[in-house]
Parts: structure tokens; C-alpha cells; sequence
């Protein structure tokens, strides 16, 4: 026997050695040995490497088990490193997967450390990775229950392994396993980290591409990966891009002959394509197309789902499936729609919202436009989710030509006052805006009717909106209107304005203080300038029949809103209209019936209204003569029981109103004595009035009412009139008193000597003397020269100013009984006088 050992025997003899340290008692020493062996390996070239690591298999094997953590980690660590190098690894494996099999699953022998754990799951890849598919096939199954558990855990990293691992398993293993995990991988696409969601994306793409079985399985392996690219991380959007492209690029090579036409033929890029990425390739079209029926109704069903995640991915997959159905669409437009619209309308989601409005937009750029207004435009009236539907859609169109252009807008214009909610009224706008470019962009000739429903569609947002920003879109719509009509903006009201009136007059027996028809006539009258001219008679009818229904204050403030800017002379004499004719239909048939008294808070505003209206309509001095004599005989009572009104206002306007027309009335000799001292003794009882400014018109009504001459069956009233303002002459109120002191120097003139005797009387009883005085010096300074009868009705009073260097002034006043007599023998006597 040789001293020597053998040099072949050494490594043999080496290995023993490693192979007995490796069950000592001392952990350190079998992890030392561990590390001994790897070194020992490492140094040997790679046929003797695999061989000798062969040799220490199933030993390290044994150390999975070892008590000590450090040592298990250290044993697992060498096999994955090792394993890819065996020449035996075949014969390896069922051993491997065993164990690990039993390490990894939830019984008494479950590896108790994290980290070991997720060495084996990379340990099960290496190993999965050189099985053969027979070896694999039988355990693959197996390894399903702890490896979806994985997917679960706390740690980013570890659930990233888990997926990697479920990937290589279903990819080596049964086919049927696709079914059994992708809806556990389908969740990981909501994970919070990157990294899991990225790999997710790498193991459906590396299914869509490498699966044996792909065929049977794509509607459940395209979610994996398209879903990813609409990801908030560019990193996993461009994965998911480059791997659907690989897997579109694949199925067009294994279908080139189904295909061949599209690939030779077909378009690259799309005429006026909405979208800032390029169209899907070819392959990616059709394999999407291919499984579009199995994969929809799981969508919508998700899209309602109760979990925000889930839904927002859902929005994003049904995205993606329009992109790239494009017109094949319409086989699915039915049952896409209800769904959509729901989420279109629910601003508490606004990227939910907006990415549904992106599915939306295509279905408007690749739905064939009869199709697409079948289920945008129901018969009845349009909800707030089928119109923010409709406005999405419109987005998309290219152009909106006839008939379907009046379709669109008749619908509009039908459902535009059943809802004055602001979303409401904001999502009609888009809509008629949406609606009006898609015409322009078309270039071709449209209807009046199409005009006119979009007229009326934008008065009613002019007249409904609650906000200043709506009222000001609103404009905008109506100057792209008058662009499409071919006319200015002005005009529109002179071209559609008779239809939209008639319209109106039908609704206004119904018309209440948030009536949309009303709203909708207010801002057609706002708007129509003195373009409304042709249209004032049709106006009249409607104010006239509006003013008998309005019941609240609100609805009378509204009327005198709109009304105040067309009873101007000035305009309505710039209309193309009747003007006579239109202002004595309101002062009759509106304004005098309102001021008639009746009991009841409304009666009183409505008449407080009305007299608001009557200053304005006869205010002007170019009102017509023959309009203002026509009031003659029927004012005069109702403002003079006005001025006893409860409210100060109604008292003031009151005066005002008679102070105007005593004044016109006069001027046209047509004021009879009966109606004027009526008048009189009203405005003298209001010179005792609470209020400073009613008092002071009631000064003014008197000045304007009186005549200079006055009959003397008249000199009691006139008597009764001078002691009542002398009275007030002595007001503590300095501003009134001199008021009563001018107007006394002027009616005064009627009777000088009864006005001298009536002040000497009261004169002693006054406080503040000095405007009596005053007024005393004076009519000191006229006499009466004489009097002159000329017939039993007729005299004349010639009062002459004695005041150095005055002319001599003389005033003639006649009273007649018979107006035509009275106006012939004034001319005769002023003539003589002359």
C-alpha cells in the first residue's frame, strides 16, 4: 500500500469530508462548510464543476431542512446558483419541486423565514426553467395555492417573485392553469408598487407571445398587458407597449393570410385621427377584434363595480378596446352606451370621467353617424348622462351634415327646458356647441329648421343660465349660429323671431316664477335690440296675456325688467313696427287694468308696477299727442285713488304720472274742470304726507293741474285749496315750506285778492312770518285792471304787473262749456286782444 494517497481520490476524499461537516452539530461549521464547498466548486472547471456539485446534491438538499436559518439560505443560494450547470439537473428536479413543494406550502413544514422563502420561489423558477415538460406537467398544479398566496404579501419584492414564479409555472405547466390564476394576476394591476404592476405586465406578455395554448386563453392574458398601457408610470405603459406590439407582430405572421388584405391595403394613419398616439398595428387590431365578445361583458360588469381601483381599470381596458376596434364597434355600440353614459355624468371620478369621454370620442370619430344617433338620441327626453354622453361624442365627429344634423338638433332643442340644473344646462351647451362646429366643418348647406332648433336651444341657455359664464358661452353659440345662417348675429331675431314667439305665446297660460318659457322669452327680448320691430305686435300679446297669469312679485319685477327698455318712444319709434298702435295696446290692454285697485300684497305690487311702466311709456315729450289724449279719461281716477296708497312708492310714482300727463293734458286744452279739482283735492290732502318726496310731488301735480282761470262756481274749492297749502307754508321742514312758497306764488294768480285775504288772515298764527311776507310783496305787485264778460259762459281776467320796466303782461284763460265753441271764440279773442 502506498504512502500517498491517490491525486485522482483527493477531491473524492475533500467532498467526504464537506459531506460529513455538513450534518455536525455546530451550525457555524455547516454554514461554513457551505461556504467551503461553493469555493471549492468555483474553483474547478465547469465539466468537474457540475460533476462534483452532482456528487453534493442531495446533502444540500437535506440542509433545506437545517434548523439554523443562515444555513438554509446559504444551501438554497448555492443550488440556484449551481443547478443551471448540472448535468443531472433533470434527475434533480423531482426532488427539488418536492421540496419545495413542501417549504413553500401552508402545512407544519412551511419555511419559517421570509427571505428563505422567497429564495426558493427563485429556486422553483431556475428549476422550472430545465425541467422538461413532462417532468413539470404532473407537479405544476400543485405549486398553485401557495404561489397565489404570494401574490398577496406585505412585501413589494416578494409579491413580485411569486408572479414571476406563477408566470413560468403556468407557462411550463397544464394548460388549463391560464384560467386558474389570471384573475389573481388580473387584481395585482390595482397594487400600489410599480414593480408588481410591471410584473404582471412582463408575465401577460410573455403569455400572449410563448404560451403554447395562447389561443384558448388571450381574452383572459390581453387585460394583463393592454391594461398597463394606460398606467400612471411610463415604465410600465412602455413595457406594456413593446410587449403588445411583439405579441400584435407574432399574431400577424401566424394569420398572414386572413390578414393579407389589411396588411397591403390598409391605411397607416387615419384621416383626422383625435388622438395624439398611433393607431394599433395590424396584428394588435385583429387579435383584439378576435376577443372582444368573450372580454366586453367582464368590463362593463367591472365598470360598475364598487371598488375605485377597479373601475378606473376597467374604463381603461374598454378604452383600449375601442381604440382598437375601431368601426367593428358598432356590433357593440348597444351595449357599451348605458354603461358609459352612467360614469360620463359622475364628476366625483373626474379621471374616471375622462378616460370614459376618450372612449366616447372614438365611438364618435368610428360609429357610422345614423348608428350613433340612434342610441345617443332616444325619442323621449335626453338625462344628464345621455347628454354628457352626446357632448363626448361629438368630440369626435368630423362633420354633421343633413338630415342627421337636424336629428341632433330638434333633440337638443326638445329637451333644453325640462332641466334647469347648471351641470344640466352646462353639458346642453357643449352639446350645441359640439353640434354647430361638427356643422361648420362640414361645409355643406343646412336647414332653417336646423338653425332655428339651435337658436331656441341657445335662448334657452341664455335665459336659464345660473352663471355668467354659461350667459356669456351662450352668446358665442348664437354668433356660430348666425356664421352657419349665413347672416349677421343682430339679425337672427328678425329670422327666426316670429316662430320662437308664436311658440312662446302657446305656453304662456303656465308660465310661474321658474317657468323656462319665460325665461327663454326674457332673453329673446333682451336680445333682439330694435330687431324685435317686426315682432312688437306678437310681444304686446305676450305681455298683455303674460301680465293677466303673473302672480308673485317676482314674475311682475321680471315684466317691468324686460318692458322698461321697449315702452322708450325713442325705440320703439326705431323699430320696424306700428308705433302708435303698440304703445296704445300696453297703456290699455296691460298698464290701466293693473292699476286698477284689488286687495292682496301681489295687487298691490302689480299696481306699483305698472306705474312704474306708465312713467316710462309716457314720459318722453315725442309721445305722440292723440297717444296721450286717449288717456284722458280713464287715468286720471286710478292715479289719483294711487296716490292714497298704503306704500310711499305707489304715492310717488303716482304724482309723477299725473304731474306728466296734467301737463300734456293742458298743454292740449283737453283737461276738464270736473277731472281737475278730482285731481286737486287728492295731491292737496297728500301735502300732509309722512313722506318728504310725496309732498313735494303733490306741490307739483297741483302746479301742473291748475288752470289760470277758474270758473267761479269753482272759488269755494279754490278757497279750500289756498287755506290748506297756506297752512303748510308754515312747515318746520325748510326745504317743503319754500316749495309751498313757490308753488303758492303760482297758483296764487287764479284769485290774487282771495290769496291776499287768506294770508293777512293766517298771518298773525305764523311762526316763521318772513315767508309770508314774502308772498305778500309779492302779489303786491299785480292788481287786477278789470273784467270783462264777453258771453254768459265767458270772461276774461287781464292782471297787469305794475313793477318798474315790466312789459305788460297779460294772460288769458277761457273756460268753456262746448270744446269746439270754447276753441273758436278763444281764437277770436285772442286776436282782438292782439
Amino acid at each position: 500500500m502506498s504512502e500517498h494517497p491517490d491525486p485522482a481520490d483527493l477531491p473524492r476524499e475533500v467532498l467526504m469530508n464537506f459531506r460529513r461537516a455538513l450534518a455536525d452539530e455546530n451550525k457555524f461549521i455547516r454554514k461554513a462548510t457551505v461556504g467551503k464547498i461553493r469555493s471549492y466548486l468555483n474553483g474547478l472547471e465547469e465539466d468537474a464543476k457540475a460533476k462534483e456539485f452532482d456528487i453534493v446534491f442531495n446533502d444540500l438538499l437535506k440542509v433545506f431542512s437545517d434548523p439554523s436559518e443562515a444555513c438554509r439560505e446559504a444551501a438554497v443560494k448555492m443550488v440556484i446558483d449551481f443547478l443551471p450547470m448540472s448535468s443531472s439537473a433533470e434527475q434533480h428536479l423531482t426532488f427539488i419541486l418536492a421540496i419545495i413543494e413542501q417549504r413553500i406550502s401552508n402545512t407544519d413544514k412551511q419555511e419559517p423565514s421570509e427571505e428563505v422563502r422567497l429564495l426558493l420561489i427563485k429556486l422553483l423558477v431556475v428549476a422550472i426553467t430545465k425541467a422538461s415538460p413532462k417532468t413539470f406537467h404532473v407537479h405544476s398544479e400543485s405549486y398553485l395555492k401557495s404561489l397565489k398566496q404570494g401574490t398577496a404579501h406585505k412585501h413589494s419584492k416578494v409579491r413580485v417573485a411569486f408572479i414571476s414564479a406563477l408566470g413560468v409555472v403556468v407557462k411550463y405547466g397544464s394548460n388549463n392553469l391560464v384560467e386558474k390564476v389570471a384573475h389573481i394576476l388580473g387584481e395585482r394591476l390595482y397594487d400600489s408598487s410599480p414593480a408588481v404592476r410591471k410584473e404582471v405586465v412582463s408575465v401577460g406578455g410573455d403569455w400572449l407571445i410563448n404560451l403554447n395554448d395562447r389561443y384558448s386563453h388571450f381574452c383572459r392574458i390581453i387585460p394583463l398587458v393592454v391594461t398597463g398601457m394606460d398606467d400612471e408610470m411610463p415604465e410600465v405603459q412602455d413595457l406594456a407597449r413593446e410587449v403588445w406590439n411583439k405579441a400584435g407582430k407574432k399574431y400577424e405572421e401566424e394569420n398572414e393570410e386572413s390578414l393579407k388584405s389589411e396588411l397591403d391595403y390598409g391605411l397607416i394613419h387615419l384621416p383626422d385621427y383625435p388622438l395624439e398616439e398611433d393607431r394599433p398595428g395590424v396584428g394588435c387590431r385583429a387579435l383584439m377584434q378576435r376577443e372582444t365578445s368573450k372580454m366586453l361583458p367582464a368590463i362593463l360588469h367591472e365598470l360598475r363595480d364598487w371598488n375605485a381601483g377597479v373601475r378606473m381599470q376597467s374604463a381603461s381596458l374598454l378604452f383600449q378596446v375601442v381604440r382598437h376596434l375601431e368601426k367593428n364597434i358598432i356590433q357593440y355600440l348597444q351595449k357599451i352606451w348605458p354603461d358609459v353614459g352612467i360614469k360620463c355624468a359622475d364628476s366625483s371620478e373626474p379621471h374616471l370621467k375622462i378616460k370614459v369621454e376618450q372612449c366616447l370620442l372614438l365611438l364618435g370619430y368610428f360609429s357610422p353617424i345614423n348608428a350613433l344617433l340612434d342610441v345617443a338620441l332616444p325619442q323621449e327626453e335626453l338625462t344628464l348622462c345621455q347628454l354628457c354622453c352626446f357632448a363626448a361624442t361629438l368630440e369626435g365627429l368630423t362633420t354633421l351634415e343633413e338630415p342627421h344634423l337636424l336629428t341632433a338638433c330638434l333633440a337638443l332643442s326638445k329637451t333644453a327646458n325640462t332641466n334647469m340644473d347648471l351641470q344640466y344646462q352646462t353639458t346642453l351647451l357643449h352639446c350645441a356647441k359640439g353640434v354647430l362646429e361638427a356643422a361648420l366643418r362640414s361645409g355643406k348647406m343646412s336647414s332653417k329648421e336646423s338653425h332655428l332648433a339651435l337658436f331656441s336651444v341657445a335662448l334657452n341657455l341664455a335665459g336659464n343660465s345660473q352663471s355668467s359664464e354659461l350667459n356669456n358661452n351662450s352668446k358665442e353659440l348664437l354668433d356660430g349660429i348666425a356664421v352657419l345662417s349665413g347672416v349677421k348675429p343682430t339679425a337672427l331675431n328678425e329670422l327666426f323671431g316670429n316662430q320662437i314667439l308664436k311658440n312662446l305665446q302657446s305656453t304662456v297660460s303656465v308660465w310661474t316664477e321658474y317657468c323656462a318659457f319665460k325665461n327663454i322669452f326674457l332673453a329673446f327680448v333682451q336680445r333682439a335690440g330694435s330687431g324685435i320691430g317686426p315682432n312688437l305686435p306678437t310681444v304686446a300679446e305676450i305681455l298683455i296675456a303674460w301680465s293677466k297669469v303673473a302672480s308673485t312679485g317676482s314674475d311682475l319685477a321680471d315684466m317691468v325688467r324686460i318692458m322698461m327698455p321697449i315702452l322708450s318712444w325713442k325705440f320703439i319709434e326705431s323699430c320696424d313696427c306700428d308705433a302708435k298702435s303698440f304703445l296704445k295696446s300696453i297703456l290699455n290692454n296691460l298698464i290701466r287694468p293693473n292699476l286698477k285697485w284689488a286687495a292682496g300684497r301681489v295687487a298691490e305690487v302689480r299696481r306699483s308696477q305698472a306705474l312704474v311702466l306708465l312713467i316710462i311709456a309716457i314720459s318722453e315729450p315725442e309721445v305722440p299727442d292723440d297717444v296721450i289724449a286717449g288717456m284722458v279719461a280713464e287715468f286720471p281716477p286710478l292715479l289719483a285713488i294711487m296716490m292714497e296708497e298704503t306704500a310711499k312708492d305707489p304715492r310717488l310714482d303716482a304724482g309723477r304720472a299725473l304731474e306728466i300727463l296734467c301737463r300734456r293734458w293742458k298743454k292740449l286744452g283737453i283737461l276738464d274742470n270736473e277731472t281737475t279739482f278730482k285731481i286737486v283735492k287728492i295731491a292737496s290732502e297728500r301735502l300732509d304726507d309722512v313722506k318728504a318726496e310725496v309732498r313735494l310731488q303733490a306741490l307739483e301735480v297741483i302746479k301742473a293741474a291748475l288752470p289760470a282761470l277758474v270758473p267761479s262756481d269753482h272759488v269755494s274749492q279754490i278757497e279750500l285749496l289756498f287755506k290748506t297749502a297756506i297752512i303748510h307754508l308754515d312747515d318746520q321742514d325748510s326745504n317743503y315750506s319754500s316749495a309751498v312758497l313757490e308753488t303758492l306764488k303760482v297758483i296764487g294768480q287764479i284769485n290774487i285778492p282771495l290769496m291776499t285775504k287768506l294770508l293777512n288772515i293766517c298771518k298773525k298764527r305764523f311762526t316763521n312770518q318772513t315767508q309770508c311776507d314774502e308772498l305778500l310783496h309779492h302779489f303786491q305787485n299785480y292788481i287786477i285792471c278789470f273784467k270783462c264778460f264777453v258771453t254768459n259762459n265767458l270772461y276774461i281776467h287781464f292782471i297787469v304787473s305794475n313793477q318798474p320796466g315790466d312789459e305788460i303782461n297779460i294772460r288769458i284763460f277761457v273756460e268753456m262749456q262746448l270744446f269746439q265753441a270754447r276753441r273758436t271764440t278763444q281764437k277770436v279773442i285772442e286776436s282782438n286782444v292782439i
